[in-house]
Formats: C-alpha cells, structure tokens, sequence
C-alpha cells in the first residue's frame, strides 16, 4: 500500500495519529526526491486536528493526489 492509500484509511478511519504519521514518511520521501509542493503540503499537515480531518480532509487528499 502507497503513502496516500494510507494517508486515505487514516481518513476514512479518521484516525488523526495514522493520518499525521502517513504525512510525516510521506514529507520525508517527497523531501527525499526534490518533491517541494508535497513537502510544503505535509508540512503545513502535520499538526492537523480531528476537527479539520473531519471537516477538510478529502480536500486535502485531493490536493495532495494533484
């Protein structure tokens, strides 16, 4: 399984903890390969709160895939 199919069961789970950890080895690879956008992305993620995963998440899968 990918980095965002696991940053999705996170989601669908709502489980704020797997979704933070899924964006951390996510931003660490896209830093890995000069991927800048996805890294600034996870980065402005990584404090994520339940609220905002609730209310936002799909949003923020969505811009992530793109």
């Amino acid at each position: 399984m990918d980095r965002l199919q696991q940053l999705q069961v996170s989601l669908r789970h709502q489980d704020v903890s797997g979704f933070q950890d899924h964006l951390h080895a996510l931003r660490s690879c896209a830093a890995n390969v000069g991927a800048r956008a996805i890294y600034q992305r996870c980065l402005d993620l990584r404090t994520i709160a339940g609220d905002e995963l609730k209310r936002s998440g799909q949003a923020h899968m969505r811009a992530l895939e793109q």
